[in-house]
């Protein structure tokens, strides 16, 4: 089932997207981004989303933590895992993410499994009537049967029929 953020009568130009996704997932512990869950996942669903919205702008949470927002918090000798365990920091950083989340056009939500950053992005951008795309095999996830527009089944679904469901929910110019 399909829950549309906006009126579907005119197209809308898709200019911002926000890659969502696992990172900690169920870890009890993580001390830096080396002990992610792997994170190859969001160069390919960029790249995807260059190919079918050329010149569409991509924010990558993970890319603005580290390059552009850890950079200037870490004071000289302040390490990643250091500022992993500022509760200042994560909090800011947590804030600043769901913020660009809900700035994006639309958000891509990559849910191999449960995640509660993830869930927060999602729900958020879907409140500020932001499209919301997961990918996701838990079809039965309320979450994702609350605030996605539409599921993809895994990352090949993804990438063989994004084209078909942005056109689908109006967000490509008709053929």
């Amino acid at each position: 089932s399909s829950m549309a953020a906006t009126s579907n009568s005119r197209s809308m130009v898709v200019r911002r997207v926000f890659i969502s996704g696992v990172m900690q997932g169920s870890a009890e512990r993580t001390t830096d981004s080396r002990s992610f869950a792997p994170q190859d996942y969001r160069t390919r669903i960029a790249s995807v989303l260059a190919h079918v919205l050329p010149g569409v702008e991509v924010i990558d949470p993970l890319a603005w933590a580290m390059n552009e927002y850890l950079p200037t918090v870490l004071a000289p000798g302040l390490t990643q895992e250091a500022a992993f365990k500022d509760d200042v920091i994560v909090k800011d950083i947590f804030r600043n993410v769901v913020r660009l989340a809900k700035e994006c056009d639309l958000v891509v939500s990559n849910l191999p499994t449960a995640s509660m950053g993830s869930a927060v992005e999602v729900w958020e951008a879907k409140n500020s009537n932001r499209y919301v795309l997961t990918i996701s095999p838990l079809r039965d996830n309320w979450l994702i049967r609350s605030a996605t527009d539409h599921n993809f089944e895994d990352l090949d679904d993804f990438e063989r029929n994004l084209l078909t469901v942005l056109r689908s929910l109006s967000l490509l110019p008709p053929r």
